[in-house]
Parts: C-alpha cells; sequence; structure tokens
C-alpha cells in the first residue's frame, strides 16, 4: 500500500491492506474520521430543526454535537504529523488544490448560483451586511473567499491556511519544545472564540490553531501518550462532562453558536475517543468496521453534499402543505432528528457511490473521495 504524502481532514485516507505493515494505517483514526462525519451532519441536523418548544434540550444537544469541527481538525493535524516524514512543499500544495480545494471550487457551484440568483433567500445577512453593492464576480470572489454561500464552506478558506502555514506546522514539530506553546495556544483559543456568524477566515484559524497543533503532538507522542491514558482518560473524561454541564448551563437561549469552552470539551473528548477506538479495535465487529471504513473514506464527500439536501429539505418542509401540517417536519423531536439524520448520511452516500461508479477515480476531483 502506497501513503500519500498528504493527508488531511477531508483527504480520502488510504484503506487498510492486509500485506501492509501494521504502521502504515491506524485503523482507529480511521475510524475517529467516521465519528467526526457523523457528529458534523448530526450537528447541522439540529441547527437546521425548529426547537422552540424544546429549547433546553436544544441547548443540551448543541453543546453536545455541535462543532465537531474539533475532531476534524485534530485529525487533521493528526495525520500531517504522521505522514510529514514524506512531505514535500510543492507537492503537498498540488495535492491540496487537486483534491480539496477543486472539489471546493465545483460543488460550490450550484450555491453559488442560488446565492447570486436569489439573494433575499440564500445570502447570509451578515455578507450582504458587510459586502454591500459588489459587482456579481466580486461576489462570487467573495462567497469562495469566506465560504459563505453553504452553511459549512466556511471551513474550505480556514483550512486552506493550515495548507499554506504547512512549512511552518512542520519546522514546529522537528523542534518538540514547541509543543509545550499549546497550554498558551489552547489558552488562546478561548480568548479568540469561534466567530458568531462563522465568517472571520481569520479569527476561525487562530480559534482552532491550537486544535490542529493538539492533534500533530497526539500522533508525535502517541506512545508515550498511550502509556498514561490507562488512567488518564478518566480525568480527561470528568473534565470534558464538567465543560458539557458548565456550558450548558450558561449558554442563552435560543442557542447560536458554541461558547468559549466548547473546544475545551472537545478537545479532551479527542484523547478519549481515540483511546477507546484504539483500546476496543479487535472488539469492534468486522460489520461494523466496514461500515466505519465506507463512512470514513466517503467522508470528505458528504461533507459536501450534507447541507444541499438539509437545505432542500427544510426549504421544502418549511413551506410545502404536506398531511395537514406546515411544521409538523422541521419541529424539534427525537424521532425526526434521528430519521432526518440517517437519512442524510444514507442519501449522501448512495449519491457519492453512484457518482464514483461513473467517474471512478476522477471523482476524487470533484467530492475529494
Amino acid at each position: 500500500m502506497i501513503i500519500e504524502p498528504v493527508s488531511s481532514v477531508h483527504d480520502n485516507f488510504p484503506k487498510p491492506d492486509h500485506a501492509s505493515k501494521p504502521s502504515t494505517f491506524l485503523r482507529y483514526i480511521h475510524n475517529f474520521r467516521c465519528l467526526a462525519i457523523l457528529a458534523i451532519v448530526a450537528g447541522h441536523v439540529i441547527d437546521y430543526m425548529h426547537w422552540e418548544s424544546h429549547s433546553k434540550l436544544y441547548v443540551f444537544s448543541s453543546v453536545i454535537l455541535q462543532n465537531g469541527t474539533v475532531y476534524f481538525i485534530f485529525i487533521a493535524g493528526f495525520l500531517f504529523q504522521f505522514l510529514s516524514r514524506k512531505y514535500e512543499y510543492k507537492n503537498y500544495l498540488t495535492k491540496k488544490l487537486q483534491y480539496v480545494i477543486l472539489p471546493y471550487i465545483l460543488i460550490s457551484i450550484p450555491a453559488i448560483v442560488l446565492c447570486i440568483v436569489l439573494k433575499n433567500h440564500f445570502m447570509p445577512e451578515w455578507f450582504v451586511a458587510r459586502f454591500p453593492g459588489l459587482a456579481t464576480w466580486q461576489e462570487v470572489a467573495m462567497l469562495y473567499l469566506t465560504g459563505a454561500h453553504l452553511r459549512p464552506f466556511w471551513f474550505m478558506p480556514m483550512i486552506a491556511l493550515f495548507y499554506v502555514a504547512s512549512p511552518v506546522l512542520l519546522w514546529m514539530d522537528r523542534h518538540p519544545k514547541t509543543y509545550l506553546s499549546l497550554p498558551f495556544l489552547l489558552a488562546l483559543s478561548v480568548i479568540v472564540p469561534r466567530p458568531y456568524n462563522d465568517d472571520d477566515t481569520l479569527t476561525a484559524f487562530i480559534h482552532f490553531f491550537s486544535v490542529y497543533l493538539l492533534g500533530m503532538f497526539s500522533c508525535h507522542f502517541k506512545e508515550r501518550i498511550a502509556k498514561v491514558m490507562n488512567f488518564l482518560w478518566i480525568l480527561l473524561l470528568a473534565i470534558a462532562i464538567v465543560l458539557i454541564l458548565l456550558e450548558t448551563a450558561i449558554s442563552s437561549e435560543p442557542f447560536d453558536t458554541p461558547i468559549f469552552i466548547n473546544v475545551l470539551s472537545k478537545s479532551a473528548l479527542c484523547f478519549v475517543l481515540i483511546y477507546f477506538l484504539q483500546r476496543l479495535d479487535s472488539r469492534i465487529p468486522k460489520a461494523l468496521h466496514r461500515l466505519m471504513s465506507l463512512l470514513a473514506d466517503l467522508s470528505f464527500g458528504i461533507f459536501f453534499l450534507h447541507c444541499y439536501f438539509l437545505e432542500a429539505y427544510f426549504h421544502v418542509a418549511s413551506n410545502v402543505h404536506f398531511l395537514g401540517s406546515d411544521t409538523r417536519w422541521v419541529q424539534a423531536n427525537p424521532l425526526l432528528f434521528f430519521m432526518l439524520f440517517l437519512f442524510t448520511v444514507y442519501i449522501c452516500v448512495v449519491l457519492i457511490v453512484e457518482i464514483r461508479k461513473v467517474l471512478g477515480k476522477r471523482s476524487r476531483f470533484i467530492l475529494g473521495c
């Protein structure tokens, strides 16, 4: 098996090969990617639903499931360090342009067309207020640069900054004492919270920088960390639970965005989840491993497509009378959440599989997987 010299939160991580050396594939990290994309989808399903009659449940569910970006960024840092021995900047950026940026540009076209043609319905209010009076080509350019055209796409300009900064990150990894800056950087993530509307790429980069470096740290010292996690996981889980309860208690209603401590609870959970995924790896049924591997392989495509489906569903469900009710199909309840979550993942997987059948390996240039 050949592992490409680059990998990121969205790159299609190579499938395991029984003839390969065990060290060339970290199945527990691959499975973690599966959990990360499921958290992203679940968080967005929660965000789209109407929670007027369940505001307390909305806050708690949002604290638990939203901001799954932390998991994605952590995995990106982990895999960057894991594959850094084969790093070469020009080749690295070329791969990112082919398999991350190009799919972002192509998949964004329908959303950008809707934003330009139906501005009042699809363009975010903050974007219209910040960039008034732009020519069409300028609006298109700014939409790509901010990711404002579809809810999760703010992530793409932000992760591109990590690609550009990769020589600095590599230098930090090759001078391990720089990891001593992590407590300061985590404090900086608290002081500089995630942007309210995900409307500031540079602020988002600063906020998530500590998480990316924490992922690199966890890979660089993975053997040492594994030795202490047998007892440390309890402390980390306790910290995460306390922070989750604290955030739930102090978050305002309606819940708009994760507050400053969410990045800390999610970071602690990264170590706990990796610990259990690694420890229980041999006990997970083969069928579940195959399912998790499939979702991890398709995670980039799921990331790109799931909000298209959610936008379409909630637009129709909110505006079309169906079975005698305008709101029944958008009002939050556990049954509707799980049905919509599972169907969103299912429809994305089916679409991606069919597209890959038609395009073969070229699908990576469109879907990234």
